[in-house]
């Protein structure tokens, strides 16, 4: 592909309108070319070091090896192109001192012949009002000092008045399109009285804009069918959590089983052993009891964290199948109703928790006082035989009618009372089990309450962002939509949106290039999420729909009824010509010769694309439209749009300047 040659420029200002003018051209130069130009701006009053420095840079390696890089190359071969601007209201008048025009551009010619060999094409624009002495500059600046002069004022071939900064936008839109546009730059001689009036308008490329829109138009779409789903939605995943019987049976499971029941002995201890029976008794039943309480402890602190990951885990797929991350998704709403439907179940089974595990808290408490009396009631009765001592002895020798009852309470009331203490301690390490495992459910349900509580929370918070992210997306949409040139409006993108939106995928994670789980979107701020999620949509539409600029421009003025633009829809053409129509020279219409021709340029890039190419058709197109207009011209240039040209010329001589006012 050959690199689009760029010429060196000077731009020479004198006066104050002429100065922000130049600032007008480099700002277009640097949007249109997409890098900084070859081009340098000097005052008339500036000295000759300022000109010789601006000669070294236009002929620096680092600037040629810039616009290389963006894909341009300086025409080396070419003259220097020096446009003086020229503020009549304010420069200093030419016949004051002398032809200092001619002066200042003869040095300009032998400065730059002298430090870069290259030789100068000098042409002029007067910014001018129409009663300002436009004959007198053009004497001052006629050939062969100058080729080209050219004329701009605040009142165009229509004699309307524009305001300054439209006037002025104008005719510096007209500088820049002569800059790079591939116009004929031959060097033709001045005559003297001729000067050449030009208009132009820019229609730059909605292509980028309108892939963004579109893109946001996309996202939105896919936020709105997250956010507020259809009743045709697929049904929700539902997340059942284990009831409150399951739990217990499973939690019963896993634990070893209860130790046997101690029994009464069939040996009876000793008489000189019952002083210390009761005391060998309850720790005999303490050590029975407490044998299995371990183990059972262990278990049940394993399944309390198995039960907690388990439910998590469930909660967490049931949350992540709802946030778009597939097929069935089916919104966010949806999900809080999910979750706060599971607030209810757990709600519930932690209620039914709480209430038997205060009823394993009575039962403990009626087991510990059963125990206790059994306890005391062992030790009574323990006491109640004779010490085995000497004394004891004879005590009991000298009290015969107590032998009976002595006899009864060793053979009858004491295994009674053993066999009834150990019961009760088993009935207390059962309780005790029993209250540690309901303590273990009742933890479970809170602990499966507060999960989802922080699930919903997460959602709660996602669907705030989401929506701000929806509104960031809003005002971004406004924005492009502000930034799309006519014919294009909010009717013609909604219409496009219409076609070609259906045809995308309608779930957000399958727009974007690099999906990431949709709560993720909590830890970026709104505008910049928003951003991203519109630049990775924008791209592949880029790649899907590599639009040119007339692509661009038939889209807005295709059939509504169609599907695609069709080649005989010449809508577009119409609208070209009345664009063109309106770009009037920027000066009133003066009486001009039967000979005068108006020059009409359409300047687009890449004007002669290869056949392959998505813009070849559009291009096509464009030349069957220009041919039967033989007063239009086309040249390409570097400005991703359209750019009209339009220029009279107007001739007079010196004896008509009275009878034909320039």
């Amino acid at each position: 592909m050959t690199p689009y040659l760029l010429p060196r420029v000077l731009l020479i200002t004198a006066g104050e309108s002429a100065a922000v003018l130049a600032g007008e051209v480099d700002a277009l130069s640097c949007e249109w070319l997409r890098v900084a130009p070859p081009l340098r701006r000097l005052a008339s009053a500036a000295g000759s070091a300022a000109l010789a420095a601006i000669c070294d840079e236009l002929a620096s390696a680092q600037l040629a090896a810039t616009l290389r890089h963006a894909g341009y190359e300086l025409a080396t071969s070419d003259a220097i192109l020096v446009w003086l601007l020229i503020d009549t209201q304010h420069a200093t008048p030419p016949g004051a001192a002398g032809n200092a025009p001619a002066e200042l551009l003869n040095a300009v010619t032998e400065t730059v012949w002298r430090r870069l060999r290259l030789p100068v094409q000098h042409h002029a624009l007067l910014l001018a009002e129409p009663d300002d002495d436009v004959a007198a500059w053009l004497y001052a600046l006629r050939a062969p000092v100058v080729n080209q002069v050219w004329l701009a004022g605040p009142v165009n071939h229509d004699h309307l008045r524009l305001d300054e900064e439209e006037w002025r936008g104008q005719a510096a839109t007209a500088l820049a399109a002569m800059l790079w546009g591939a116009l004929p730059r031959q060097q033709q001689e001045q005559t003297e009285w001729q000067l050449r009036i030009a208009g132009a308008a820019a229609w730059p490329s909605p292509r980028r804009p309108l892939q963004q829109w579109l893109a946001t138009q996309l996202v939105r779409t896919a936020l709105s069918a997250l956010l507020r789903p259809s009743h045709e939605d697929k049904a929700t995943p539902i997340a059942q959590p284990v009831t409150l019987a399951q739990q217990a049976q499973t939690l019963s499971a896993c634990q070893p089983p209860a130790t046997a029941l101690l029994r009464w002995p069939e040996r009876r201890p000793a008489w000189h052993n019952l002083p210390q029976f009761a005391a060998h008794v309850v720790a005999a039943a303490l050590h029975q009891a407490g044998r299995r309480t371990p183990a059972a402890s262990q278990a049940r602190e394993q399944w309390l964290s198995e039960q907690r990951a388990g439910w998590e885990a469930q909660s967490t797929r049931l949350v992540a199948a709802c946030l778009g991350m597939d097929a069935a998704s089916p919104g966010l709403s949806l999900l809080g109703g999910e979750l706060e439907r599971l607030q209810g179940v757990l709600a519930a089974q932690s209620a039914t928790a709480a209430r038997c595990l205060a009823s394993a808290v009575q039962q403990l408490e009626r087991s510990q006082e059963r125990w206790e009396a059994s306890r005391d009631c062992l030790a009574a009765l323990c006491a109640g035989f004779p010490v085995p001592s000497l004394a004891g002895w004879l005590a009991a020798l000298r009290q015969p009618w107590r032998w009976p009852g002595w006899l009864w309470r060793y053979h009858i009331d004491l295994p009674r009372t053993v066999q009834t203490l150990l019961e009760a301690a088993a009935s207390l390490a059962q309780a005790q089990a029993h209250e540690a495992d309901w303590r273990a459910l009742h933890t479970l349900q809170l602990s499966m309450v507060q999960h989802v509580q922080e699930q919903a929370e997460r959602v709660a918070a996602l669907l705030d962002h989401l929506d701000q992210i929806d509104a960031a997306l809003a005002r971004q949409q406004d924005q492009l939509a502000a930034q799309l040139p006519p014919p294009w409006n909010e009717e013609r993108l909604n219409r496009l949106a219409g076609q070609l939106v259906p045809s995308m995928p309608a779930l957000l994670h399958e727009l974007l290039s690099e999906p990431e789980p949709l709560l993720s979107a909590l830890d970026t701020a709104a505008d910049a999420r928003a951003r991203c999620w519109q630049e990775q949509v924008a791209e592949c539409l880029a790649q899907r729909w590599p639009w040119s600029v007339l692509d661009c421009l038939r889209l807005a003025l295709a059939d509504p009824g169609a599907a695609q633009p069709s080649p005989d829809d010449m809508a577009w053409c119409d609208w070209l010509t009345a664009w063109i129509q309106r770009v009037r020279p920027l000066w009133p219409r003066p009486e001009l010769p039967p000979n005068t021709r108006t020059h009409q340029w359409l300047l687009t890039p890449g004007l002669q694309p290869d056949d392959t190419s998505a813009a070849a058709a559009g291009y096509a197109l464009l030349r069957a439209w220009a041919e039967p207009q033989p007063q239009l011209n086309l040249a390409s240039h570097p400005m991703e749009g359209l750019l009209a040209l339009t220029w009279v010329t107007l001739a007079t001589d010196e004896e008509g300047r009275q009878r034909a006012p320039i």
